[in-house]
């Protein structure tokens, strides 16, 4: 008898698409009062099957209970356990996709579970009539498919973040952009499918994925999307090449510069910046900075962009070494040398107030994100002056209105080197200029440079 039934459950597969509502037998189901006692209510199972129980088909679950629980659904006797979410109070969704080595009985019970504050709750629901009557050898009439949830599936956009090189152990993000209240699901051809998306504003879904050693690295560059509401679903593949960053960061702004000669009274500063086109910074955690043969990296400030160290150096000659990664694994290593001298270094006995701009260069490119980095040298002890304003580009028949981003005044230091970060605030139009304004002021002597520099677009 056992046989039979399961001969017959095998041909079940074949009915495609399924749409049923669940409730757990025994007529108490349909009376129950919901309440929210302190453990937490089952109160009905939904079922919906595109293509049956055959291989490729999604099994869309919906649980009516108590909210704000954790739930579940265990299908049959297998070991598929489908995780669900509340979508909204006391509504659970979930979706499964049926391998070819699962073995689904539809004679058998499936399991609701909800757990809420260390109490759990389970209830058993058979499948369909439809389904049982099949089973029996009285097969029913195809039931008619459920309408779609939203008018129109689409997908606007798949795409994997950040960009760089795939490596073992890195993790991967994918997001989907389309029509919200549905189920997405990500595959990686020839590495893993079935991979759920979760709705985490309405119509963004993500997804993330850890490279193992095994995979194929060609393989995540050509992930699918799939986006199912009720009877209708759309896929598309990943929207972006992965960016082959091959090209090392660079370290630059380097002070002391190579062969510097900087005075040993007070703290010797030690900084320097990094360029790196593909990833926009290094990984801090990667960055290790050695000062006349000892480990500094502790005691300095790192970003993605500059370090910083400042130290009691004693005279002498000292060798600096930094490096660095990007996120895309590409290594730098930069060694200089420089001098702390007993004397302090007299830079300008006679003539003109001295004011060198080591960076940015005039007409450069810059990223608002980042903000402008400017950095130079005058003489020891000089009050420098920085002005930004900014202009929009002209569009149409408006003309771009120059506006004030920074206006601040900053002490040179002992050697005479200055730096300051500019962060353009309320900036957001690519083509943007910047006339950026440096004066540096030392009793009755002034010095004073113009650059100008471009937002990047």
């Amino acid at each position: 008898m056992n046989r039979h039934l399961r001969n017959h459950a095998a041909a079940l597969f074949l009915l495609a698409p399924v749409a049923a509502a669940l409730v757990a037998p025994g007529a108490e189901a349909a009376t129950a009062q919901r309440t929210t006692p302190a453990a937490p209510q089952v109160y009905s199972l939904a079922l919906n099957a595109d293509n049956g129980l055959t291989p490729g088909s999604h099994l869309d679950i919906t649980v009516e209970g108590s909210p704000g629980a954790d739930a579940s659904v265990r299908l049959a006797n297998s070991n598929i356990t489908v995780p669900l979410r509340q979508v909204r109070g006391g509504v659970y969704r979930g979706g499964y996709t049926v391998r070819s080595a699962d073995r689904i009985d539809p004679t058998a019970m499936m399991q609701a579970r909800l757990t809420r504050s260390n109490q759990t709750t389970s209830r058993n629901f058979s499948y369909p009539a439809s389904f049982q009557a099949l089973v029996m050898g009285n097969a029913p009439q195809p039931v008619p498919a459920q309408p779609p949830v939203v008018a129109a599936v689409r997908i606007e956009r798949f795409a994997m973040l950040p960009a760089g090189r795939i490596e073992p152990g890195r993790d991967l993000r994918f997001r989907l952009q389309g029509a919200p209240g549905a189920n997405a699901t990500l595959e990686i051809p020839g590495v893993a499918s079935g991979i759920p998306m979760q709705e985490v504003s309405p119509g963004v879904y993500e997804a993330s994925y850890t490279v193992r050693q095994r995979d194929n690295p060609e393989s995540l560059t050509t992930a699918v999307a799939t986006l199912r509401a009720g009877n209708q679903w759309v896929t598309s593949r990943i929207s972006q090449p992965v960016a082959r960053d091959r090209q090392a960061p660079t370290v630059s702004s380097l002070l002391p510069a190579n062969g510097d000669r900087v005075p040993a009274a007070g703290l010797t500063t030690v900084s320097g910046v990094f360029e790196d086109d593909g990833n926009r910074g290094v990984d801090p955690d990667s960055v290790r900075i050695r000062i006349g043969g000892r480990d500094v990296t502790d005691a300095a400030q790192i970003s993605p962009r500059r370090f910083r160290f400042q130290g009691d150096l004693p005279p002498g000659r000292y060798t600096a070494e930094v490096s660095a990664r990007d996120v895309a694994g590409n290594a730098v290593t930069k060694t200089w040398t420089f001098d702390v001298v007993d004397a302090p270094v007299a830079m300008a006995p006679s003539g003109p107030l001295p004011l060198h701009l080591s960076s940015p260069s005039n007409n450069a490119t810059v990223d608002p994100n980042g903000g402008v980095y400017i950095q130079g040298r005058t003489v020891p002890g000089a009050m420098v002056r920085v002005k930004v304003d900014a202009v929009p580009p002209v569009m149409g028949n408006r003309m771009g209105v120059a506006m004030q981003l920074a206006d601040q005044t900053i002490q040179a230091d002992r050697d005479g080197h200055f730096s300051i970060n500019v962060t353009p605030r309320a900036m957001g139009i690519p083509g943007s200029r910047y006339e950026v304004s440096i004066t540096a002021n030392q009793g009755p002597q002034t010095a004073e440079s113009h650059i100008t520099l471009y937002q990047r677009g």
